[in-house]
């Protein structure tokens, strides 16, 4: 039976490595103390990969969507003043979230085809003295790499006690990113998209002034960062729930294979390289247009434009039947829109050389 090929924007398809700690039996994270010689050595991979050596990597037990939730909910409280910027999908989302939890939020909202407009996003900041900046650095159901050069400056510079919070979820690994030097306070990741890890982790960054605004709000849900607060310190180290440590095994070994392949400046040169490829490709072969502007294209995702009266149904169903899978979109993108997920293990070009094919053919197919 023919393989199906798979470029979907997240998860990425994981190594047999991975996959192999992945289902190796461990112990109990509660009782047995080596552990937390894998949690730590897991938060060491993560500090060096995504440059974040003055912060701390908290590690929850979830997918990516419960990070996003738990910083938010750690951090703020109704009334509180949150600038999002805004150029697609998510980025409404955190708007939407931080309005579900009473804060005054002010949208700054930017062409979903562009970079977020940093000159916009840093005036509202000095106007509004926010105590919370989201920012997400990877649009993917629109393909879109935000520049953020200024933006983590201005909150630490014309806030009183401002955070500046970006979500690097399709990002992280498969871009270059800066946490320490961007001064990024909450940093938001998950192993499942360029680590090509197991969708079953939630990774948050945090710096010293976020856990001062951490241990003020005191939130402690099942998302909440607080527990988390020195938890290694602590005797005995105590963690709210038994954790999820096949999971951090199979994470730890993602993280490795960055390491054998030659180190993080290896990959992210190598999705860059496959990124650029594609675009050329859905130029030249399949004579479409790119949904964002080239200057702003993703390293791990690449958006295309389906032509007008494309029924994304049936080209979908079309695809499967010829043994590929890639990403639609969502919002006001859906059914305009095709996408690629060239991260991690799939940023290769080769499988985007067949991919490119099998769309080709369905798209002749279905005129």
């Amino acid at each position: 039976m023919m393989k199906m090929l798979e470029l979907i924007p997240g998860p990425s398809q994981m190594l047999p490595n991975v996959l192999k700690a992945l289902g190796t039996p461990c112990g109990s994270s509660d009782l047995d103390p080596t552990f937390w010689d894998d949690y730590l050595a897991l938060e060491c991979n993560l500090q060096e990969l995504l440059q974040a050596k003055n912060c701390n990597v908290v590690i929850q037990s979830g997918e990516a969507m419960l990070a996003l939730w738990g910083a938010l909910k750690s951090t703020i409280k109704p009334k509180d003043v949150v600038v999002c910027g805004v150029n697609g999908i998510y980025g409404e989302g955190f708007a939407n979230m931080a309005k579900a939890l009473g804060a005054d939020v002010r949208v700054v909202q930017s062409d979903w085809r562009k970079t977020i407009d940093i000159e916009a996003l840093c005036l509202e900041i000095r106007h509004s003295n926010p105590k919370l900046v989201t920012v997400v650095h990877c649009e993917t159901p629109s393909g879109v790499l935000n520049n953020l050069n200024g933006v983590g400056e201005a909150v630490a510079t014309y806030t009183t006690d401002g955070l500046f919070l970006v979500d690097f979820v399709s990002s992280g690994g498969g871009a270059p990113l800066n946490v320490d030097a961007w001064k990024i306070d909450l940093g938001l990741l998950g192993p499942q998209k360029a680590l090509s890890g197991p969708p079953a982790l939630a990774f948050t960054t945090v710096s010293e002034k976020a856990w001062k605004r951490i241990n003020e709000v005191q939130y402690l849900g099942y998302d909440a960062l607080q527990p988390f607060y020195r938890a290694a310190l602590q005797q005995p180290r105590l963690l709210p729930y038994t954790h999820n440590w096949q999971a951090i095994r199979a994470t730890l070994v993602a993280c490795n294979n960055v390491k054998e392949e030659g180190g993080i400046d290896v990959v992210l040169h190598r999705h860059a390289e496959v990124s650029a490829f594609a675009r050329r490709q859905v130029h030249e072969t399949l004579q479409l247009t790119l949904y964002g502007d080239e200057s702003a294209a993703s390293p791990t995702v690449t958006a295309i434009e389906l032509p007008e009266g494309t029924d994304w149904d049936a080209l979908q169903e079309e695809l499967c039947a010829q043994k590929l899978l890639v990403g639609g979109s969502y919002g006001p993108l859906k059914g305009r829109v095709l996408r690629l997920g060239h991260m991690g293990t799939q940023a290769n070009k080769e499988v985007v050389v067949k991919a490119i094919h099998i769309i080709r053919a369905a798209l002749e197919k279905l005129k």
